[in-house]
């Protein structure tokens, strides 16, 4: 069972995903959330798969295509969930602080 547990996070998609892991991860951006890094490796993913550069993928002519939507809920989703991130470890730091100080 601890042989069949062990090898079964082996293979080309795992494997790669500690590579584009590592060229995401440095020790500048040490701190990136799972979050971040997912939506990275899955833009990453989608342009590989594609055999185009970023620009060639994503672009839109903003003047003739209509507005995605769904990709504007998620924006401002994102958004928000950013902000209350931040604002939590705020409060986070903060509270600490303040207990340091008791």
């Amino acid at each position: 069972m601890a042989c069949a547990m062990l090898t079964c996070f082996h293979g080309p998609k795992f494997e790669s995903s500690f590579s584009i892991m590592n060229s995401v991860v440095t020790s500048e951006t040490n701190r990136l959330s799972i979050e971040s890094f997912d939506a990275f490796q899955t833009v990453k993913y989608e342009r590989i798969s594609e055999e185009k550069s970023a620009v060639q993928l994503y672009k839109r002519d903003y003047l003739k295509d209509k507005v995605d939507r769904n990709l504007c809920k998620n924006m401002n989703s994102a958004s928000k969930n950013y902000r209350a991130e931040i604002l939590s470890k705020k409060l986070f730091l903060s509270n600490r602080q303040v207990e340091g100080k008791s």
